[in-house]
């Protein structure tokens, strides 16, 4: 038995330790070394987002980001000496982009990521390493010749080898490079990590991500191309750092910093300067003829297109060919047109001006927003989620209200959309989009739609209260998994007590055979032949022979029924045989082959009973059995069975003398009777009369539950 136990715990130990090693597997879904990106074949296996829009076009990913930036990490802490390929591209014409090495802690936020951050910039033609600890700070500065341009492809190569981060970026289309270095110091340096594509207030674009172990011979092929000075002592105060990007600037044609770029234009432009500038609010507020009209704004949704400036937005119409960003800044020229209640700005010609110019969401009210006040414009608000859908194409759309309007948002389709937390019914949001009062634009019933950017657009302020519908079927479901695990261990437990019950009482039948039933045979042996030598020498009177008779007998007697008690201790004996059979082998047992009428009977559909209830039926009834043979001086015995549908019936009636019952006057077999009914929560009764025989009656339940297993039936 004990061996038994051990295995089953060990069986089970291995179980869980190896379900648990599958899940960490499971949970780390790390890619190994060397890898390859999927981006051609429409996967992003691993790549978990932070912040931003992503898409996926042919071989290249890419993001719409704010000024908060926007990262996509990839790899793990396993991840050593390493070397990293990216082919990168500025979508924008400010801000940086790169890629990032040796990568942990990564969160939503500009600077929420510890890791080396290889960049390029536009506003000064960099080439960058910093270092990232929640904090970023630069090591190393060196100038791409010829500047660096949005929509040139340029390829990065990083090598992390212990504390030498070493990177190259090379212009695809010119063939310019720029080689940087850094040796950190070895109490600050990140041994270890994954990998980041990263952007800061521009969009951008990948392709070609590729990553390979590295050895010291990688990082000496780029240390050769860096000239003596430039990978400086840790710049640890302010004017060292000043003195750095000092001397960088230095080596940087004055053409290449800050220098004017025509972003672009659609349409007659020179009809721009001599059309009047006009604001949004006031295109709502008066009547225009015919004339087109100039206004300035930046785009705060591309899909619908809108702009805004400090009055208000509006609703731009198509314009062919011309690709917009959110955050661009741009001067249009165009005519104003009522579109029922919304009005729309149709455009004839236009300039962009800047790109990533921030635009702040108003903090409104749904009841404000539903006023009409701003139309076009972007705004924020906070609401509970009534119910969620994805559209075709892949855009979502929500149902919300805040107590006082129903409104709807709509977020357009993400990349990592399934990464993203999922709002059930109920939930509180915080969400921000570009507020339209059109009707054709919002089919279901709330009384205005927010137009969102991104899922980045949608903050999660409080789940739904626990208490709703699914999560209590759920913790129902729950409570039944765990009260049938409950019965079901009960059960086990209750099967191992029993064979070990049942295994004691074999070890007992074994010792008792082998000493008690044994020494009865030897005690009665040895009287018969006493007997049978005083009888050949005729030398003792027969009244002493005769009592030494009957002593054989009662020996004989007790050898008997010791010997079926110790039988009936062995669970082999109830096998394949039911109580009555039981009881029929025992009276013949007692009557020692005398011809003594019993009648045996069973009623009703058998049952099986259980093995304790079975046991309590068998030795009360032969008790009862064995007191109607010495006592009760009856001529027959009925020993009946009646199955009903909730308890058995066993009833033992002798037409003997029968006696004067009185329970306050009982005697010890019918104690032992009484107290073994108890234990299985049996009934047990007795009738009798002087002269009118006796009848034993026990009324038991099939099986006996206990504890928990009685209270669940």
């Amino acid at each position: 038995m004990k061996k038994q136990v051990l295995i089953g715990a060990a069986t089970a130990c291995v179980t869980i330790a190896a379900l648990f090693f599958g899940w960490q597997r499971l949970r780390t879904n790390a890619p190994r070394l060397p890898y390859e990106d999927s981006f051609t074949i429409g996967r992003v296996n691993g790549w978990t987002p932070y912040g931003g829009s992503w898409r996926l076009h042919d071989d290249t990913i890419s993001v719409s980001s704010s000024e908060a930036g926007a990262k996509l990490t990839l790899g793990s802490h396993a991840w050593k000496n390493y070397q990293l390929w990216a082919d990168v591209q500025l979508l924008g014409h400010n801000g940086a982009v790169g890629v990032m090495v040796r990568v942990s802690d990564a969160a939503v936020g500009l600077e929420a990521i510890h890791g080396y951050d290889v960049n390029l910039r536009t506003a000064d033609a960099g080439f960058e390493i910093a270092r990232a600890s929640h904090v970023f700070l630069s090591l190393q500065q060196a100038h791409l010749g010829g500047g660096v341009f949005a929509k040139i492809w340029y390829r990065v190569h990083v090598v992390a080898v212990g504390c030498r981060i070493m990177a190259e970026a090379i212009n695809l289309d010119t063939g310019n490079a720029a080689y940087s270095g850094f040796e950190d110091s070895p109490a600050l340096c990140l041994q270890s990590g994954g990998i980041a594509l990263r952007t800061t207030a521009t969009a951008a674009a990948w392709r070609h991500v590729r990553v390979e172990k590295a050895t010291a011979a990688d990082a000496d092929a780029i240390t050769l191309h860096v000239k003596p000075g430039q990978m400086p002592s840790y710049p640890i105060r302010e004017r060292e750092y000043s003195a750095m990007r000092e001397s960088y600037l230095a080596q940087v044609p004055a053409n290449e910093i800050n220098r004017p770029t025509n972003l672009g234009t659609f349409g007659p432009v020179e009809r721009l300067d001599a059309a009047e500038l006009v604001g949004i609010d006031a295109m709502r507020s008066q009547l225009w003829n015919a004339a087109p009209v100039r206004m300035v704004g930046v785009v705060t949704s591309t899909s619908p297109l809108y702009l805004q400036d400090p009055t208000g937005g509006i609703h731009l119409g198509a314009v062919p060919s011309v690709v917009f960003r959110s955050g661009d800044e741009v001067e249009v020229l165009g005519r104003p047109v009522q579109d029922g209640p919304v009005l729309r700005f149709d455009p004839i010609a236009g300039r962009f001006l800047s790109d990533r110019v921030p635009v702040v969401a108003l903090s409104v009210t749904a009841t404000q927003a539903a006023s009409g006040w701003y139309e076009g414009s972007l705004i924020e608000v906070t609401g509970t989620v009534r119910s969620s859908e994805t559209l075709p194409g892949g855009q979502s759309e929500m149902l919300l209200e805040d107590g006082t309007q129903d409104f709807n948002m709509r977020v357009p389709y993400d990349l990592f959309q399934a990464a993203s937390p999922k709002l059930e019914a109920n939930s509180r949001v915080r969400v921000r989009g570009v507020c339209a009062m059109d009707r054709s634009k919002n089919p279901h019933r709330g009384t205005f739609v927010l137009f969102a950017t991104s899922s980045a657009d949608v903050t999660l302020l409080d789940g739904p209260p626990w208490w709703t519908g699914q999560r209590l079927m759920w913790l129902i479901c729950g409570c039944f998994v765990l009260i049938g695990g409950g019965v079901a261990l009960y059960g086990i437990e209750e099967r191992i007590k029993l064979r070990v019950v049942q295994e004691e009482r074999e070890r007992l039948s074994h010792d008792m055979h082998d000493t008690l039933a044994q020494s009865l045979a030897g005690v009665g042996f040895r009287l018969q032949g006493i007997h049978r030598s005083l009888k050949a020498s005729g030398a003792v009177p027969q009244v002493y022979m005769d009592d030494l008779k009957l002593t054989c007998d009662l020996v004989a007697s007790t050898h008997r029924e010791a010997s079926a008690s110790i039988a009936a201790l062995h669970p082999a004996s109830q096998q394949d045989a039911d109580v009555l059979l039981l009881l029929e082998r025992a009276v013949y047992s007692m009557l020692d082959d005398q011809d003594f009428p019993v009648i045996v009977s069973s009623h009703g559909n058998p049952r099986q009973l259980s093995p304790v209830v079975a046991d309590t039926l068998y030795r009360v009834g032969r008790e009862a059995i064995a007191n109607a043979l010495r006592h009760s001086q009856a001529k027959s015995i009925k020993v009946q069975l009646l199955y009903r549908s909730r308890d058995v019936v066993l009833s033992v009636t002798d037409d003997g003398v029968g006696f004067d019952f009185v329970p306050a006057k009982i005697g010890f077999g019918i104690r032992s009777m009484t107290r073994r009914c108890e234990t299985i929560k049996a009934k047990i009764s007795l009738t009798s009369m002087p002269e009118g025989g006796c009848r034993v009656q026990v009324v038991s339940p099939y099986r006996v539950h206990r504890g928990l297993v009685r209270w669940v039936g």
